[in-house]
């Protein structure tokens, strides 16, 4: 039984590791940057793509100042010539890829969107935590 949940969580790794996961999605890639007035912007080569979340946790993470500067990996749709639509986010670092969480590390929790935890009321950390680990599956 083990194998087959080892053999589980190995191609669960490998599905995430490889290609987008959303049918048809394209990929972006570039430095975050949070211009007042623009909103997100995606710094790829000489280009600059205007950001939005396809839901609340993605637009989120977008726009959370802690973001700014770090090296992302986009999954989703073009809007025009400068726009782009995110559906997956991770964050590129040593070459490997992470998911972003909001973390409470005194009561456990894991949230998606910045705030307080709910238990203690404490500002929850924003972690990178590998794509299979258990906190970021919803």
């Amino acid at each position: 039984m083990r194998e087959i949940g080892r053999a589980a969580r190995s191609l669960l790794l490998l599905a995430a590791l490889s290609g987008p996961a959303v049918a048809g999605a394209k990929v972006l890639t570039g430095d975050l940057a949070l211009i007042p007035g623009r909103g997100p912007v995606l710094k790829s080569g000489d280009q600059q793509y205007r950001l939005s979340g396809a839901d609340d946790d993605v637009e989120s993470l977008l726009r959370d100042p802690r973001m700014a500067g770090r090296r992302l990996h986009l999954e989703g749709q073009f809007k025009g010539s400068d726009g782009f639509t995110a559906e997956r986010l991770y964050v590129l670092r040593g070459g490997q890829r992470y998911r972003a969480i909001y973390y409470c590390e005194v009561c456990n929790l894991t949230e998606f969107q910045p705030g307080d935890c709910v238990c203690c009321q404490k500002v929850l950390d924003l972690v990178e935590v590998p794509p299979d680990d258990a906190r970021v599956i919803k």
